[in-house]
């Protein structure tokens, strides 16, 4: 069930998370490889990476580590974090999942029955705001406010030179707090990080400055100069 596209093709919310990392958990001891080290994993461990939840949940890695921080100060789980990999382990594991009863496994079950209730209705609001299903975008930051494709989120990369993140997190607190909307949430971000580096104004460059960009700007600067000024970019190439 945990595994199903229904349970899986839209960002996790807090609770969906939490029996999320229940059912991830090791059901009896084992191991994991990786890069070609052995890690013991036991009963009521999960091994996976941040990376892997990100990736699972639809969250940022910033928001995982921030919810997993806030499940440690509640004694809901422990971490256990090396150069490879994090360990999480669930306190109080067997009251969710029982040796030889149903205890355990039916709180999730019922807790699963509630999450697919909500995904299904969280599916009609989404409609209301005119959230087109076709679009391939997806849901980030810690509030779940900015809607951004794939492809847009690995352009922002290079553009905001690795700072993607922070402007995402920005950008979704902003719509958070104010209740504001943005048309164009990539868009926007782009015009955020322009008006905080203000160093160079590729619509208005020369051939020559483009031509210098080409010839020993950073990757971030040719991408930049890609998409603010196409044109020019194709005559300093040529």
């Amino acid at each position: 069930m945990l595994n199903t596209p229904l349970w899986l093709d839209e960002p996790f919310t807090r609770g969906q998370a939490w029996v999320d990392l229940v059912g991830l958990a090791n059901f009896k001891e084992g191991f994991i490889r990786i890069r070609g080290n052995r890690i013991e994993i036991k009963r009521g461990q999960v091994g996976w990476s941040i990376e892997r939840l990100s990736s699972r949940w639809k969250w940022s890695r910033g928001k995982i580590n921030r919810w997993l921080n806030e499940l440690e100060i509640d004694k809901q789980i422990v971490q256990q974090k090396s150069r490879l990999t994090s360990v999480i382990t669930i306190v109080n594991y067997e009251k969710y999942q029982s040796d030889g009863t149903t205890d355990g496994r039916q709180t999730i079950q019922q807790t699963d029955n509630r999450q697919y209730n909500r995904r299904v209705a969280n599916k009609k609001v989404k409609k209301e705001k005119k959230v087109k299903k076709d679009d391939g975008k997806s849901f980030f930051g810690e509030f779940q406010n900015v809607l951004l494709t794939a492809e847009e989120k690995e352009k922002l990369s290079v553009y905001t030179s690795g700072r993607e993140e922070e402007y995402i997190e920005r950008l979704d607190g902003h719509i958070e707090s104010k209740g504001v909307r943005y048309k164009n949430h990539y868009a926007t971000i782009q015009n955020w990080y322009r008006r905080d580096n203000p160093k160079r104004n590729y619509k208005s460059m020369t051939l020559d400055e483009a031509k210098e960009v080409l010839r020993s700007g950073t990757d971030a600067e040719k991408e930049r100069l890609t998409f603010d000024n196409p044109k020019l970019y194709l005559r300093a190439h040529g």
